[in-house]
């Protein structure tokens, strides 16, 4: 798999600030995990799974889970029901 990995994007998306060696030294190594996932992905074909499920999955059912308000008054802010976060990517960013 070779495809060209946009670090100063990623960067800016996730508001760090990398120098242009840390830039180099990141694309390598992200270079090196993609091509490990592709790798995994080749091999599940390889063994005719169907889909790729490298992980025992959980059924999809409904659980207990931790009540809404509890959850809320957990938050540092929320509104109407729901957790309120910081906007971090500005329109046209994306």
């Amino acid at each position: 798999m070779s495809q060209t990995i946009d670090i100063e994007r990623i960067a800016r998306l996730a508001r760090l600030t990398v120098s242009e060696a840390e830039a180099e030294r990141l694309e390598e190594e992200l270079g090196v995990l993609l091509a490990l996932a592709d790798g995994l992905y080749d091999k599940a074909d390889e063994e005719g799974e169907e889909g790729v499920s490298l992980v025992a999955l959980r059924g999809d059912e409904a659980e207990e889970s931790v009540p809404r308000e509890v959850l809320l008054d957990a938050a540092p802010n929320s509104s109407l029901g729901w957790v309120t976060v910081p906007r971090v990517v500005e329109e046209g960013e994306l």
